[in-house]
């Protein structure tokens, strides 16, 4: 009779050890099913999955207003087998993309949040891409070199970072009501001569295709390939650093009575200005230092002076208001 109970004790735990062991499979497999995993080839686009991500939240001020968890996030990213030092250098899509809100990955479900920084860089078949709502941020260089596309569709998108759009076929970009931050250099290298963006966006408008803040007291972001003759709002009374990207070409630049400081560096390297008008007035005009390469300014007496555009080493200086000069190079 003992060794009947014995053997029912061994069987009872025998059965338990099994259960154990059955329980800790099916965790092992539900922890392996949830951890991170970097490129990971979905429907012809490449994900990074995320357990968790989690997102910085900002006002329209760039003021840090806590941040936010998102579980089972997706990450749009580029090629895994692009070389170590170049990400993007593999051209990896052509044609139209759409990206969707959510994909599916060993039975999860995969919230699509952001497009990580050169995720479609150099792929220059790429003719459009369309994002969807659920996107809050697109990273650097994310279009970079892709000489083909003419379109990107951000409904939902919150911040843009650096260089974004450079070097690709880009004329205009609309930006959407989500909107709330830009980076200093979004549109630096782009070929953009338009920015629009929706009328009920808290943050930011447009005018004559140039971006301001709300209140058109900024510039926020002048389109590289603008041409013509362009007279600052006379709502503005500083030139904001960065307010102008490399290489801006324009046949005129008036600058309001309104304007009383130009920051350092609000125009890049080599501004290519035929002519800066600057509008009379009784307030004097501060200017900060700019960029690296000489510039020839002369008076309307014929008067020629070498200085830097926008004025490298010269901390401030005063000019009187009531002059017109022409540019050189």
């Amino acid at each position: 009779e003992k060794c009947k109970q014995n053997n029912l004790d061994m069987k009872q735990i025998t059965q338990s050890l099994k259960a154990q062991l059955i329980t800790l499979v099916l965790l092992c497999v539900s922890m392996s099913a949830m951890a991170d995993e970097n490129g990971v080839l979905i429907d012809g686009v490449y994900y990074n999955l995320r357990n968790s991500w989690y997102y910085e939240c900002y006002d329209v001020n760039g003021n840090y207003q806590g941040g936010q968890y998102v579980n089972n996030a997706a990450i749009v990213t580029y090629n895994p087998d692009t070389e170590v030092n170049n990400p993007g250098s593999v051209e990896t899509y052509s044609g139209d993309i759409q990206i969707p809100a959510t994909v599916t990955y060993n039975g999860i479900d995969y919230s699509v949040v952001c497009v990580e920084s050169y995720a479609f860089a150099n792929c220059r078949s790429l003719t459009s891409v369309q994002l969807p709502s659920i996107i809050l941020e697109i990273r650097s260089y994310v279009f970079r070199y892709c000489t083909s596309l003419t379109s990107v569709s951000m409904p939902g998108v919150e911040r843009l970072y650096a260089r974004i759009f450079e070097n690709n076929a880009i004329t205009s970009v609309f930006l959407p009501k989500s909107l709330k931050l830009i980076a200093s250099d979004t549109f630096e290298g782009s070929n953009l001569t338009s920015i629009t963006v929706d009328a009920d966006n808290s943050a930011f408008t447009s005018v004559d295709g140039v971006l301001y803040d709300k209140s058109v007291t900024t510039i926020a972001a002048f389109p590289r390939r603008k041409s013509g003759t362009y007279t600052i709002p006379a709502t503005i009374t500083t030139i904001k650093q960065y307010s102008f990207p490399n290489d801006v070409v324009l046949d005129e630049l008036i600058i309001p009575a309104t304007v009383t400081k130009i920051e350092s560096y609000a125009f890049r390297n080599y501004p290519q200005i035929k002519t800066l008008t600057i509008e009379d007035s009784e307030n004097e005009l501060v200017i900060g230092q700019g960029s690296n390469s000489y510039t020839s300014l002369t008076d309307e007496f014929g008067n020629r002076q070498y200085i830097y555009p926008m004025f490298r080493y010269i901390e401030e200086l005063y000019w009187g208001r009531n002059l017109k000069f022409s540019s050189t190079y």
